[in-house]
């Protein structure tokens, strides 16, 4: 759970990042991240090689370095 990853960590950079680098994860498909309640526990998992699958993410795909650029933001 995200809450059990970042238990103890008062650093709002480190939270700050730690989230970025969660949100790039979920944006290549490698992670999914689910949260059953509103106010309830987050949960982050890899994805499964059929969810990865149905997204149409090869391991081709994963090999390419991460996008830093902001143009994926626009």
């Amino acid at each position: 759970m995200l809450q059990d990853l970042l238990s103890g960590v008062r650093d709002r950079v480190v939270l700050a990042v730690t989230f970025l680098a969660m949100l790039e994860l979920m944006k290549r498909r490698e992670i999914v991240v689910e949260q059953a309640a509103p106010w309830g526990p987050i949960v982050a998992r890899a994805t499964t090689p059929a969810e990865r699958a149905a997204a149409g993410v090869t391991d081709a795909s994963l090999e390419r370095p991460l996008d830093e650029g902001l143009e994926s933001f626009a």
